[in-house]
């Protein structure tokens, strides 16, 4: 084994590859291979084939890299896969739980958000335990919180805010999802209705109950081994059987050894150590998942925060400036980004963080959560930054406020699906976020020093000073500036919580010594993070954003329904592929032209605005062409900006079907070069056209002000009576008698 690995090539400390790690129970499948982990070491790891062939083969932590970022077909891997009970992991994506549908998405997300902060309380008081007087107490408890947490008491309750407030379960229907919960390894999917169907036991109630009080037994400060309580087991039952035969009753069936030490092992592991270790030392060792103690992995727990940058931006980007007039560029509006951002806190290294102009949302939320799975150099090195910014891969825990984007169905079943653990402070607890806050406090300033229309954080320290109007600096300059900042400045400086280290340096050094869990690649990417869209199947596939899918499975579906239309996801990354949901998973839908493989959504639309395929019937391009246009514009500085979404927007479902219908017809690729020539010397920028087409609003001004003529215009309008409508018998008769009388549109005391 050790010589396996002395074979696969150590990457140099210039070219920086972090350490992937692997459990033991993981799949990895690449090109229609399938793998299982074996052994690692700081060489890189052993797998093995699993097509009965059983040969070792040993991989680089470079290769290793290079299969996850592999355009055409990367590494998957499913984690805990070969885990025995595990929910069946694989290419259809069953074991998502954003495969399901919403309520019954809100309905495990209230099992597990129940099930987790029950398990809270019982490691942190010790008066909690599941009996039905102290279950009770403690569920009416929860449930305030959780109303408390899901309904802020600022907002006014109503009818409907009661009607569909969250109700609280019962102590013997709490106690069996605990049961379910702990049972599947505390993996929420166990909740989805008929996921785990055993088999029913051939045992006898009898000798069940008996093997699980014996099992209990194990989980005792005296520590018993399994063979000795199971020959405990084995006399019990053995007297039970002579009791039995002296009232002519048959006797009890005994289960072997190893029965009984699967029905051990099928304990909570919570539950042994809490008997066998004594409550501190449990209570220590789950500290990391329910009190958050300083972690030592890198991505072992991820604080995610919002916040306000204390600079006014002028809501407009660079390439639109010079087209607006001296008139539209003073009613341009004033506003403050925001940033959000996850931070690694053992590297204290920034592994996504996004300037957007939006309020935070469900959507910032989860598409800054999907940067930190991305290998994030090429976007760096677009915007000019020296260093790489490379930090990916799954988190282990992220913790967040209690914001209600977070507390929300969408965001906590994509933190489900990437593996990971979402940490909520209790209700009323202080914030669970200190290296976030303290990284914002300290490194906002430094970032912003040199703009003018600064807000200083506060009104005390901002003063008199006019911040709306010395606003210089536009939105997606102030959002590359601040992104550079954090690549180059903060990442490379001494970090006091690191001892002086740089949380570059910490990345470099923790990632070599403790491996990174890797990210979703590929289809399970797609899956996660993809854009819903409905579509009808003809003979020709799937045509979305004038591109054809096509797949024999495809197809069998429309023969058995040919009216039919299929749930489908995007990956706004990658228009190479779609997938569609057959009613028991998700189906892989390759586009029939290869060239749009590792091509983004942004890239394709300014390929077909610079190439005219917009509102033509019988719109073409040429393969070459193509390719052409697609690698020239995946080189331009203004498409990386517009890939990092830097305060540009965020591309929704709602975009991408409005970007959709503006494509009416499918477009042909063919051999022939008939499309518009490129001029490679030409620096692309989006055009006004470009961001009609994707949905986005560049340039926001200020409602004109009014003039006074202008005020009483809208004020007579006001007073005069819409047609039809009733009068007072009074005002007609004035109206009618005397033009010059009391009439409203004509008085001049409105017109003074």
């Amino acid at each position: 084994m050790h010589d396996l690995l002395q074979h696969s090539p150590v990457s140099s400390a210039n070219d920086h590859v972090p350490n992937l790690r692997f459990g033991p129970d993981d799949k990895l499948v690449y090109r229609g291979v399938e793998y299982g982990y074996v052994a690692s070491n700081t060489a890189g790891h052993v797998l093995r084939r699993k097509d009965g062939s059983n040969i070792l083969e040993p991989f680089s932590h470079k290769l290793l890299a290079a299969m996850l970022a592999d355009v055409q077909d990367p590494l998957v891997v499913y984690p805990g896969a070969y885990k025995e009970g595990a929910a069946p992991r694989g290419a259809k994506g069953t074991d998502l739980l954003s495969s399901l549908r919403p309520h019954q998405q809100k309905a495990v997300i209230k099992k597990d958000r129940w099930c987790r902060r029950w398990l809270q309380l019982e490691y942190q008081e010790t008066n909690v335990t599941r009996s039905d007087a102290c279950m009770r107490l403690h569920i009416f408890r929860i449930g305030e919180e959780f109303k408390q947490l899901l309904n802020p008491t600022q907002k006014r309750v109503t009818y409907k805010s009661k009607k569909t407030a969250e109700s609280t379960p019962a102590p013997s229907t709490l106690r069996r999802w605990l049961r379910d919960f702990e049972a599947a390894d505390y993996d929420p999917i166990v909740f989805v209705d008929k996921y785990l169907t055993a088999r029913p036991s051939p045992l006898d109630p009898e000798v069940q109950q008996m093997m699980a009080a014996f099992a209990r037994m194990y989980a005792s400060d005296a520590k018993p081994k399994m063979n000795e309580l199971y020959d405990q087991f084995v006399a019990a039952t053995l007297d039970e059987n002579k009791r039995r035969a002296a009232k002519h009753m048959p006797p009890l069936d005994l289960p072997c050894l190893r029965t009984f030490q699967n029905r051990i092992n099928d304990l909570p592991r919570a539950f042994i150590d809490l008997g066998r270790l004594g409550e501190a030392a449990a209570a220590k060792k789950y500290a990391i998942v329910l009190e958050g103690i300083d972690p030592i992995r890198p991505f072992e727990r991820l604080e995610q925060d919002e916040w306000a940058v204390d600079l006014q931006t002028l809501l407009t980007i660079t390439k639109i400036w010079p087209t607006l007039t001296a008139a539209q560029k003073k009613r341009l509006k004033r506003v403050r980004l925001w940033i959000t951002a996850l931070i690694d806190t053992a590297t204290k290294c920034f592994v996504g963080l996004r300037a957007h102009r939006e309020a935070p949302s469900v959507k910032s939320a989860i598409m800054t959560l999907e940067l930190v799975t991305r290998d994030k150099s090429d976007i760096a090195e677009k915007l000019g930054c020296k260093t790489p910014w490379d930090m990916s891969g799954t988190p282990e825990v992220i913790a967040t406020d209690s914001a209600t984007w977070y507390t929300s169905t969408a965001f906590r079943v994509v933190v489900n699906d990437l593996g990971s653990t979402l940490f909520l402070p209790p209700a009323g607890a202080a914030s669970a976020r200190g290296t976030m806050e303290r990284s914002f406090r300290t490194t906002g300033s430094k970032a912003l020093q040199y703009f003018s229309g600064q807000t200083w954080g506060s009104i005390a320290e901002k003063g008199e000073y006019p911040s709306e109007k010395e606003a210089s600096v536009l939105v997606d300059q102030a959002a590359e500036v601040i992104t550079r900042f954090f690549v180059d400045v903060y990442h490379n400086e001494p970090h006091a919580g690191l001892s002086g280290e740089t949380p570059r340096n910490a990345w470099i050094r923790l990632s070599k010594t403790h491996g990174v869990l890797p990210p979703p690649t590929g289809h399970r990417r797609r899956h996660i993070f993809g854009i819903n869209r409905k579509a009808s199947i003809t003979t020709s596939g799937i045509c979305q954003n004038g591109n054809w899918y096509q797949s024999p499975a495809l197809q069998a579906i429309r023969r058995r329904n040919p009216k039919v239309k299929l749930l489908t996801r995007v990956d706004r990354w990658d228009l190479g592929e779609i997938s569609a949901w057959d009613g028991t998973g998700w189906i892989r839908v390759p586009a029939v032209h290869a060239e749009l493989k590792g091509m983004s959504i942004w890239v394709w639309a300014a390929a077909c605005e610079r190439l005219r395929l917009l509102n033509r019937e019988k719109a073409s391009v040429s393969r070459e062409t193509l390719l052409k246009t697609k690698q020239w514009l995946q080189k331009q500085g203004q498409m990386a900006r517009l890939e990092a979404e830097l305060g540009t927007g965020f591309i929704t479902d709602a975009d991408f079907q409005r970007f959709e219908s503006k494509i009416s017809h499918s477009i042909r690729i063919t051999e022939k070069n008939d499309a518009v020539p490129l001029d490679d010397e030409a620096d692309w920028g989006p055009s006004t056209q470009f961001f009609d087409l994707m949905g986005m609003d560049h340039t926001e001004f200020e409602k004109e002000p009014r003039s006074p003529a202008k005020n009483d215009e809208l004020e007579r309008a006001m007073l005069r009576p819409e047609p039809g409508e009733l009068l007072p018998l009074g005002a007609v008769e004035a109206d009618e008698a005397d033009d010059h009388g009391v009439n409203f549109a004509t008085n001049s005391q409105f017109d003074s």
